[in-house]
């Protein structure tokens, strides 16, 4: 028994049409333009010893300090990969870096910090809070330094801290605040990290003249100037 075959010829449509190929040329013309954007930003952050996410986190505490460039200076010199400031041999500043990256951002961008709403966004907003509450506390302490000459407890930082972030709305708060009412151990601890991240050491002040009575009254609450002191042994 012969077996015959027959040929068939099936004249299929062209799979791409001249007008989709120029919208396939123009699609990759823009993903090669995104690679190179992409590449060129790589550069600039191993240039800054950033990664995105921690480029992305010095925005987000730019936007959430009130667009403080003071406070993500701070926090992005905090957070830098190099242990060395390469920013002082080069033209670029640290201001000039936030300021780059914040003008790339969109302002749906922007407001993802202000109303977050997946868990990813939840978490760099609490996150990028947290930073601002502490470099609040490291002002609050040169303040306490500088324009009354005493130096903060460990508990007094912490319970600063917390009150900060009961301000912010951060949401770790009920958990600081047993920290806080607990033995005092989790917060010293806290508080050792929080001496050795912002280079916050004990020393001792430089000899000044004496305070004026008006400097005085500047420096002490007016209710301790009002107070009468006792010591033991002494009539008054």
């Amino acid at each position: 028994m012969l077996l015959s075959t027959r040929l068939l010829l099936v004249f299929l449509p062209p799979l791409v049409t001249c007008r989709q190929a120029v919208d396939l040329h123009e699609i990759n013309r823009q993903l090669g333009a995104a690679r190179r954007q992409l590449s060129r930003q790589r550069v600039k952050m191993r240039l800054d010893c950033l990664t995105a996410a921690l480029m992305k986190l010095i925005v987000g505490v730019f936007i959430l300090s009130g667009h403080d460039m003071t406070t993500a200076v701070a926090v992005a010199r905090q957070l830098r990969r190099s242990d060395e400031d390469m920013m002082q041999d080069r033209e670029r500043s640290w201001a000039d870096v936030v300021s780059e990256w914040y003008l790339q951002i969109s302002e749906a961008q922007e407001l993802v910090w202000h109303f977050p709403v997946s868990n990813t966004e939840i978490n760099m907003q609490q996150t990028a809070l947290e930073w601002v509450a502490q470099y609040r506390v490291t002002q609050w302490v040169k303040t306490q330094n500088k324009d009354h000459g005493v130096a903060p407890a460990s508990m007094e930082m912490f319970e600063k801290f917390v009150d900060i972030c009961r301000s912010l709305g951060i949401k770790r708060v009920p958990l600081l605040e047993t920290m806080l009412h607990s033995a005092g151990r989790s917060a010293r601890q806290w508080s050792l990290r929080f001496r050795r991240r912002w280079s916050i050491r004990l020393g001792r002040l430089k000899v000044r003249e004496p305070c004026t009575p008006s400097e005085i009254r500047l420096k002490v609450p007016h209710d301790l100037l009002n107070t009468k002191v006792i010591l033991p042994g002494l009539r008054l």
